[in-house]
């Protein structure tokens, strides 16, 4: 099992004013008509030491349409400023769903993005206070009643995810 640093952080990122949506080909269908449910960002700040900044990598989900590589910059260079953990140590994804806020198009869009930046910030220093030890321990899930693994295929995916984010902690160090 992989021993490791933890923290998670949760952002509502649901703007209180109109906004258009994001995936729509035209400006019409992309106006929102209401909050449907609430859009959020969520961080995963994990290391090998609770106070190792520097070797802390973020994982963003962001629920908006897309991150492409221009936002992505964007929230490294919001993060890097305020935590001084390095660009390349943050990661971003979304859940591509079509009811977030674009990222342009419409005349409140630079303040979404403003904002969104902030929420992002806001996320990761709640992931960081959050930290604490944590153990990939998932495997317990899967064992029957004698100790033996009922589904080895999804130990094996676990051990992966144990060595890939090990991996990544000791190449970006």
């Amino acid at each position: 099992a992989g021993k490791f640093c933890v923290g998670y952080s949760k952002v509502d990122i649901t703007p209180d004013y109109p906004t258009g949506l994001g995936g729509y080909s035209n400006a019409e269908s992309r106006q929102h008509t209401g909050i449907a449910e609430n859009v959020f960002v969520t961080c995963i700040a994990v290391t090998e030491q609770a106070e190792d900044k520097k070797n802390t990598i973020l994982l963003y989900t962001i629920d908006n349409c897309a991150c492409d590589h221009g936002m992505a910059e964007k929230i490294r260079a919001a993060v890097t400023e305020a935590t001084e953990i390095p660009g390349e140590k943050i990661f971003c994804s979304a859940t591509h769903g079509h009811n977030c806020p674009s990222w342009g198009g419409y005349p409140e869009a630079a303040q979404y993005v403003q904002d969104f930046l902030a929420a992002c910030v806001k996320a990761a220093e709640g992931a960081l206070a959050d930290r604490s030890k944590a153990e990939l321990l998932a495997v317990k899930a899967f064992e029957n009643k004698e100790g033996s693994p009922d589904r080895p295929d999804l130990l094996q995916a676990l051990n992966r995810l144990s060595s890939f984010l090990y991996l990544i902690m000791i190449e970006l160090k």
